[in-house]
């Protein structure tokens, strides 16, 4: 689960730059000429949470949940092997949007369920 604040259609810059460095070819994702992309995450499960700072009909009238779907979600996770489960966007407006912002995203944490190998 990754949790940010959206910043010009995105996410915040030190992450995005964390990104760049981390999902890198050989751990990510591996390309070759002969056999394409082989990707790598495929155990991975995300679900982007964006915090916003305007009104849900600014983001709905200007679709920035389906650009944030496809730049971040098909762009960076699924194009790891990733399994892209969405996005939640919470808008702490006023204090009766911030309890049911915390209320959501307490409801999804607990239904987050993390599997461990040995």
């Amino acid at each position: 689960m990754y949790w940010f604040p959206f910043y010009w259609w995105s996410m915040p810059a030190i992450l995005k730059g964390w990104i760049d460095r981390v999902f890198t070819h050989g751990w990510a994702y591996l390309y070759s000429t002969e056999g394409g992309t082989t990707r790598l995450l495929t155990k991975m499960k995300v679900k982007v949470i964006g915090i916003g700072g305007a009104h849900r009909r600014t983001y709905e009238r200007h679709e920035y949940i389906n650009a944030i779907n496809k730049q971040i979600g098909e762009g960076i996770f699924e194009y790891c092997g990733g399994t892209f489960l969405g996005t939640e966007l919470i808008i702490p407006i006023n204090e009766q949007s911030q309890n049911a912002g915390l209320d959501r995203v307490f409801e999804i944490g607990c239904n987050l369920r993390f599997e461990t190998r040995i």
